[in-house]
């Protein structure tokens, strides 16, 4: 081989890149390549020279093949080299809206013109830390959805391109993408959390998954916190820098070679954000990372490679990052002031274009008449950065633009489909539930606490109605405790609309990544977290309020109670997680399930008569979970039994005077006659079990189909 063909890579461009080298007798030179890091083994075909074989190891070097190709190590078409790269070629995102009108010329659903959030970007980044910057509104965000594939695919035109390739069919289900939302489960400890995705992204071993959450702890330097639990009371928690490495390690663990980040450094501390973003400058040695970033202090500014800059979803520049981004903005007559920060400075004088362009189309805006009908509702705000004209005028753009053009015209039209799930049904259901009970586990505490809250409360309801007599007062007192149990059961699935706060956006970042079905995540969430505490807690409530109050003492009564006791707070829990699937805002959904637990009590039959408010809304108390629990305590306890106050009543028996204890028929009340009244006579108990079952099964399959539409029909972005 003679070295001095191949020292700077310069003779490698126009050569075919074999990324399968089985078989073959090659001779391996090891060079440092100009514009790569680290060094490569360049691999010739002693049968052909024009051909280079070259692989990928495990710790980033290029080299000849010691390992069969990854998905991380396709060929790059236009470079003859095989490396990681992520390139995008005159992408543009414009989404088209619907707004409702309420006025009577135009009533419904308004088709808007599309609306600019991406407009014509093309560059390609290669393994190293490539920054995306830009400041309010400047669609970092949806751009990186794009490349990432989490993104609406109505409205986008442009190519983009993983590895040299066009981007594969449901992409979103490989690509390693950190949101700035945290995810976590906080019940769960660092390795739990990151062995929890790797559980159920990755097919291999469990020897081999181990090794991986091992691997990642180290990397993203992890490992005196990794077996602490990320936030549970009355104990240690991990620091919010510790937090977004985590979140970074649930994504990391599948190893793709890409890593797509949305403000990793956030509200970060600047030690910290430096601390995180040196994390990351490692990570690019090997894999190529795509991160936005608000701000930028100089010290993190000097780990970027390459430099994105958007304003309005226009592409003002993107290019190697350092001097190089400086001399452009030099020449195009934006000096940078000495010893002023280069993103600053980028920021500043993008901010200043801006303000004189808005400036100026609001001046336009207000000499135009009958606006709408000239430039649409949509387009009004959407104006684009005098840079980026410019900057598509530059040779860095032009090059770029050839170099996308070789790639689209190898990359063809052809696309691989990347399978959603890693796992099968049965895998999923045992991970995901083994690490729901995991999490009870991790916080006892949690447990403790609601048990002594529904024990403390049983005691006090059993004290206010403790051992109530069988007279005519006591009547009354029965009749109002069960109706309060009743209430404090519908009332106490109020807790499970927390999730639309946590449990919610986990659960979109799970399925839009491909952790687990839909119909997993509801069985596990139906039998695994809302059943086990909902029983147990309902268990005890039941036993503790039946003897302090004093209920009927058969056997069969207690277990007829306590069964509907436990089947409400069951109930409960599925109708408060019914409310919350499908809302956003943690408020709508407390309104709505608050709202249908005093609807179920108003059509319960006791509050008020349902033959009294005509045939047309008497069937709204079929729809009642509380009416049929009413009606079972009710039945149990009221059925067959007279209570009246007892007097002293002279009865003759044989000519002779006795004063006997006999019922008041001024102060009886029967309780058959009084079930009657209420309109509950004539059903069966059977019937009220089959009903609150029912309630159970039916907003079960309520919050199927809302979840399903929810994945399938709507998008981050």
């Amino acid at each position: 081989v003679n070295e001095n063909r191949v020292r700077n890579c310069v003779s490698v461009d126009d050569r075919e890149v074999v990324t399968s080298t089985a078989g073959r007798e090659n001779v391996d030179t090891r060079v440092h390549c100009k514009g790569l890091k680290g060094n490569m083994a360049l691999n010739f075909d002693q049968d052909n020279p024009n051909v280079v074989l070259l692989a990928q190891d495990s710790i980033g070097n290029i080299q000849y093949g010691t390992a069969p190709e990854s998905p991380s190590a396709r060929k790059v078409a236009g470079h003859g080299l095989s490396e990681n790269s992520v390139g995008f070629y005159k992408v543009s995102f414009k989404p088209i809206e619907h707004k409702f009108s309420f006025k009577l010329s135009d009533f419904g659903f308004k088709k808007l013109p599309p609306k600019t959030i991406l407009d014509d970007l093309s560059g390609i980044m290669r393994i190293g830390l490539n920054a995306i910057m830009g400041p309010a509104d400047s669609r970092m965000s949806s751009l990186l959805d794009v490349l990432a594939d989490h993104a609406q695919k109505k409205g986008q035109s442009g190519q983009v391109f993983i590895n040299g390739e066009n981007q594969p069919i449901n992409y979103c289900f490989e690509s390693a993408y950190v949101m700035k939302e945290d995810v976590l489960t906080e019940s769960l400890t660092v390795r739990e959390n990151i062995a929890f995705s790797a559980s159920l992204r990755l097919s291999c071993s469990k020897e081999q998954r181990r090794e991986k959450v091992n691997q990642v702890i180290r990397e993203l330097e992890l490992t005196d916190v990794a077996d602490r639990k990320v936030s549970v009371p009355f104990t240690k928690k991990i620091s919010e820098e510790e937090r977004r490495r985590t979140n970074i390690g649930l994504e990391l663990v599948i190893d793709s070679g890409i890593l797509f980040l949305e403000e990793p450094t956030g509200e970060l501390a600047d030690p910290n954000a430096l601390s995180l973003v040196n994390t990351l400058k490692n990570l690019s040695s090997s894999r190529v990372v795509v991160a936005s970033f608000r701000r930028a202090q100089f010290s993190i500014y000097k780990q970027f490679d390459t430099l994105t800059l958007l304003s309005r979803g226009g592409l003002l520049y993107h290019g190697q990052a350092g001097d190089t981004a400086l001399k452009y903005f030099i020449d195009i007559g934006h000096q940078c002031e000495p010893h002023d920060n280069p993103v600053d400075h980028f920021l500043k004088v993008i901010n200043e274009v801006e303000s004189k362009e808005t400036e100026n189309f609001t001046t336009e805006v207000q000499r135009t008449k009958n606006l709408v009908s000239v430039v649409g509702d949509a387009e009004l705000g959407y104006q684009e950065n005098k840079l980026v004209p410019i900057y598509k005028e530059s040779t860095q753009h032009q090059d770029i633009d050839r170099e996308l053009t070789l790639m689209l015209d190898k990359a063809g039209n052809t696309k691989a489909k990347t399978p959603e799930f890693a796992v099968n049904f049965v895998r999923q259901l045992s991970v995901l539930s083994y690490y729901l009970m995991k999490g009870y586990v991790n916080n006892p505490m949690s447990l403790l606490l609601e048990t002594i809250v529904y024990t403390i409360l049983g005691i006090v309801i059993g004290l206010l109605y403790f051992q109530v007599d069988d007279n005519y007062a006591g009547f009354q007192n029965r009749v109002g405790v069960l109706f309060l149990v009743g209430f404090l059961l519908m009332f106490s699935n109020l807790p499970g609309v927390s999730f639309v706060k946590r449990g919610r956006p986990i659960f979109f970042h799970h399925v839009a990544r491909g952790y687990y079905r839909v119909s997993t995540f509801l069985v596990t969430k139906l039998f695994c977290d809302i059943t086990p505490p909902k029983v147990v807690f309902s268990f005890v409530f039941g036993i503790i309020t039946y003897w302090m109050i004093g209920l009927k003492p058969d056997l069969d009564k207690f277990i007829a109670y306590l069964l509907m006791v436990v089947l409400a707070g069951w109930s409960g829990g599925v109708l408060a997680l019914n409310n919350a699937v499908g809302q956003k805002l943690y408020s709508v959904a407390l309104g709505l399930t608050v709202g249908f637990s005093v609807f179920s009590m108003v059509v319960g039959g006791f509050l008020i008569n349902m033959d009294d408010i005509g045939p047309y809304f008497k069937i709204l108390q079929y729809t009642s979970p509380f009416r049929f629990i009413l009606h079972a305590f009710f039945v149990t306890e009221l059925e067959h039994t007279v209570y009246c106050d007892m007097t002293v009543q002279n009865r003759t028996i044989n000519d002779t005077i006795i004063p006997v204890l006999a019922c008041n028929p001024n102060r009886l009340i029967d309780g058959d006659e009084y079930l009657d009244s209420l309109g509950y006579q004539g059903t069966e108990l059977w019937v009220d079990y089959f009903s609150v079952i029912m309630a159970v099964i039916v907003p079960g399959f309520m919050i199927y189909f809302t979840l399903l539409f929810l994945r399938f029909f709507v998008r981050r972005k």
